[in-house]
């Protein structure tokens, strides 16, 4: 048997992991904090009135204000403003919305499904080295690009590949730690998301102004993803659990082959396969799934809606800030420790209540988190990056704690394959209504109302759905301590 929790070489994989989790999500968001730059250089997306930075002694937000009013060309260059303002790609418009959005979340959906259903039938070692190797060596070519189409192939690459993380990964490290200490390994394998995040602001912000080699944005790619490659190669060479210790269902296999030579090997691997769908089915048609589905689909809306448009935020409305340090800050050292608490948390509630007392730490923490979340939006820097680490501190608890308690309530054998499916159906929903916010900002004239609705109005929403969503739970645990204390008496 694997010896669970927190050995040394358990320690060491979770950090792998972790890392290669890190150069997944660089690889996914940095196209976000270097998307005017980019849309610059290839020519695509939405073009804008902005104050010529490459005069000195301007006020850029005093200029701004000016320069915003201008809607075409002709009108922002004219010689009325002396030409203080210039009309260029803003990084915004429907091709970024894309972009960032449906072209990688539905590549992302779909091969999610499909490296679950993998998980589960071969070497999950050997299929995470692959994947993490195809999302680096993807990410690492953004850096070539020279047309707006390269960017959606690559994209769908690292989508296909930064797929495998969570359902496989998350599959991997469940055997690798018990319930005591598995919420604990989910937020450190989560930090991937909180570190790669903020770094993509580090990058987005500093890499471009630094112009190495004359190349502006394109080094950032390589300088974030390469890291990625000797990672894959080690985790390809890990050997996987589920092969290095002995199994309970020995004797049943034994069995099984007994049948096979009587029945016909046809009829057996139908009945596996049956048992596995139904299985499948059977956890995806519990009330707890279905009320954690809609919950974290909603959070992910409000999560995805303020990461897509962070960058594009404080260039709207604070030029002369450069928020890469701050951001980066907020984001590694607010959600890192804020997942990791959640999930020591809801490891000690779980010992003592139940399930169900995860998603009650979960529920809890949004609704702390909501009102700084209004706060980053109404307040200026540096109030916003107060606003914003003390928001990530309660809002981003929820990752880890939702795939803790999804990997304890299905079966260990579909593990990987549930896990896919839930990102697949939460994706599909929580990663493209964000695209919204394009519309509705032209409609209100203001990327920040519009930010309020998808933003603090999503969070807000979640934390009443997760309290719902536990409430199945928490009616099983009564049932079976019920249960417990009849058989006692």
């Amino acid at each position: 048997m694997i010896e669970q929790g927190f050995t040394f070489k358990n320690s060491v994989t979770l950090t792998l992991l972790t890392l290669a989790f890190i150069v997944g999500e660089i690889s996914h968001f940095l196209i976000g904090t270097v998307s005017q730059e980019m849309a610059n250089d290839l020519h695509f997306g939405k073009q804008k009135c902005y104050p010529n930075e490459t005069l000195s002694n301007l006020d850029l937000d005093d200029i701004g204000e000016i320069c915003r009013d201008f809607e075409t060309e002709e009108a922002c260059e004219s010689d009325g403003v002396n030409g203080t303002c210039v009309f260029k790609y803003s990084g915004q418009g429907i091709e970024y919305q894309v972009l960032a959005g449906p072209i990688f979340v539905v590549i992302f959906t779909l091969s999610g499904v499909f490296m679950g259903f993998l998980g589960d039938k071969v070497s999950r070692t050997k299929l995470l080295g692959v994947c993490i190797m195809l999302f680096s060596c993807c990410g690492c070519l953004m850096a070539v690009v020279t047309q707006y189409w390269h960017l959606v192939i690559l994209r769908m690459g690292v989508a296909a590949g930064e797929a495998a993380m969570r359902p496989v990964a998350g599959s991997f490290l469940a055997e690798l730690f018990d319930p005591s200490t598995r919420g604990v390994a989910n937020g450190i394998f989560s930090w991937g998301v909180y570190i790669g995040y903020g770094l993509t602001f580090v990058i987005g912000n500093y890499v471009p102004d630094a112009n190495i080699l004359g190349y502006t944005w394109r080094p950032g790619f390589i300088i974030g993803c390469v890291l990625g490659i000797p990672i894959a190669i080690i985790i390809f060479f890990y050997e996987d659990p589920k092969y290095a210790r002995k199994k309970p269902e020995d004797l049943a296999v034994e069995i099984e082959e007994k049948a096979k030579e009587a029945l016909g090997e046809d009829i057996i691997i139908k009945e596996n396969e049956d048992r596995y769908w139904q299985s499948i089915g059977k956890a995806f048609c519990q009330s707890s799934m279905i009320l954690l589905f809609i919950a974290a689909a909603v959070r992910h809306t409000g999560g995805y809606s303020w990461s897509y448009n962070t960058q594009l935020y404080f260039e709207e409305y604070f030029r002369k800030e450069n928020p890469g340090i701050s951001l980066a800050l907020c984001s590694i050292i607010g959600g890192s420790f804020g997942v990791f608490v959640g999930g020591f948390l809801s490891d000690l509630a779980v010992r003592r209540m139940g399930l169900h007392s995860r998603l009650w730490i979960l529920s809890v923490c949004l609704v702390c988190a909501t009102p700084f979340s209004v706060c980053v939006l109404a307040l200026e820097p540096p109030l916003t990056y107060y606003m914003l680490l003390i928001y990530y501190f309660f809002a981003e608890t929820w990752f880890a704690v939702l795939f803790t308690v999804i990997v304890e309530i299905v079966p260990a054998n579909i593990r990987s394959v549930c896990i896919g499916l839930f990102l697949f159906l939460m994706n599909n929903i929580g990663g493209n209504i964000p695209i919204l916010v394009e519309p509705v900002s032209e409609a209100f004239g203001d990327l920040r109302s519009a930010l309020y609705i998808f933003f603090p109005g999503m969070v807000a929403a979640s934390s009443i759905l997760f309290l719902i969503a536990s409430y199945p739970l928490y009616q099983e645990h009564k049932r079976k301590t019920l249960s417990e204390v009849r058989l006692v008496d």
